[in-house]
């Protein structure tokens, strides 16, 4: 969900109209600019799940390694959690490979975004998604007092929001909702 931001925007520069002998195209001229920007998100996504599975299975050393996602977050939250970001891996490569945001794809993007904000939210609202201890653990890291409590009102409403904002991004890229002229 937090990558979400960085698909949305790699994706500015394939989404630009352009004019070619007085037909409107929503194909980018060469993708130059889309390719890197598709790679980034691609790769940031694919890091993104890398650090899931590895938090999911538990860290290895609790003296240089902080625990940040509960590895008993059940099996299904975990497979569930991992399939959105593979998912965003693939919507990504296909609207740089498309040129453009598709309806189908739009689509496709908030359902992603709707059963991710669902697969982050109540475990993490259930208090089984992030550690309890994490303020302590960078205390510890860190040699300082705790002196605060994790917010998860406020990363669940964090969360939310960036899961509308990009489903709302994508359905106006894919042209969803506008009026068509006669």
């Amino acid at each position: 969900m937090i990558g979400r931001a960085t698909r949305s925007s790699a994706r500015d520069s394939a989404d630009e109209p352009v004019r070619n002998g007085g037909e409107d195209s929503r194909r980018s001229a060469g993708r130059k600019g889309g390719t890197a920007g598709t790679i980034a998100s691609a790769l940031f996504y694919l890091v993104l799940i890398v650090v899931a599975v590895w938090q999911f299975t538990g860290v290895a050393d609790d003296r240089f390694q902080i625990q940040v996602l509960d590895p008993d977050v059940g099996l299904l939250w975990r497979v569930f959690i991992v399939a959105v970001l593979a998912l965003d891996v693939v919507l990504v490569l296909l609207v740089w490979r498309l040129g453009r945001w598709s309806p189908r794809l739009a689509v496709v993007n908030i359902v992603a975004n709707g059963i991710g904000a669902v697969v982050t939210v109540v475990p993490l609202i259930g208090g089984g998604l992030l550690m309890d201890n994490v303020p302590q653990q960078l205390a510890d890291a860190f040699d300082e007092k705790v002196t605060w409590s994790m917010p998860i009102g406020s990363i669940a409403a964090f969360l939310i929001v960036v899961a509308i904002w990009d489903s709302v991004e994508g359905a106006r890229r894919a042209g969803l909702g506008r009026r068509r002229s006669r």
